[in-house]
């Protein structure tokens, strides 16, 4: 396992390939899929490809001027185009449970989802970076999707808190920590 929410995805989805289907949007020109700066996720049968699943305006310069192109991106172009794609693979796979490895790019899912069958669980991996803070647009549609998941899982106790801070119950967060890889890593002298 080399590190991060995209290696959990990759190793699950390499042991449980008849259980575990990743959807993605972030590949390389040649159109494969990149799952961490290390290397490539291998093919499989199990991976779904969303065009449109993120979105980066960061050319235009930071402020309101931006905040408002990536809001009206987002609503107007980005997400419809993005939730067909997905309900469409969605119907395919008939998921009784989805889990979302970046809320950052993705918090639209849980609505889309929603909108799809309001019966499967949605179940999203927070980072201390994605709790929201502030009122703006992404943070808003950010405290939306967690608000609205049906549990969330949390990084560290400090990600914990800062969701029930932000008015999230502690009964729906459940922490589990970045896993390292002993094989490659162990600890030094003190």
């Amino acid at each position: 396992m080399i590190g991060g929410a995209g290696a959990v995805m990759h190793s699950l989805a390499v042991r449980a390939p008849n259980q575990i289907a990743i959807i993605t949007g972030e590949f390389d020109g040649d159109g494969n899929r990149i799952w961490c700066k290390e290397g490539r996720l291998p093919n499989l049968d199990n991976v779904y490809r969303i065009r449109r699943l993120s979105h980066s305006l960061n050319w235009l310069p930071r402020g309101k001027f931006r905040a408002v192109c990536q809001a009206a991106y987002d609503r107007l172009l980005l997400r419809p185009q993005a939730t067909r794609d997905l309900i469409h693979v969605l119907e395919s796979l008939r998921p009784e449970v989805v889990c979302i490895g970046t809320l950052s790019s993705c918090y639209w899912v849980v609505s889309a989802v929603r909108k799809w069958r309001q019966d499967t669980k949605v179940i999203i991996y927070v980072h201390g970076e994605e709790v929201p803070k502030g009122k703006g647009y992404f943070n808003k549609m950010s405290l939306r999707a967690l608000q609205n998941a049906s549990a969330l899982v949390a990084v560290s106790s400090f990600t914990k808190n800062a969701l029930i801070n932000i008015g999230i119950p502690p009964g729906r967060i459940t922490v589990i920590t970045n896993g390292v890889d002993t094989t490659r890593f162990q600890p030094g002298e003190k």
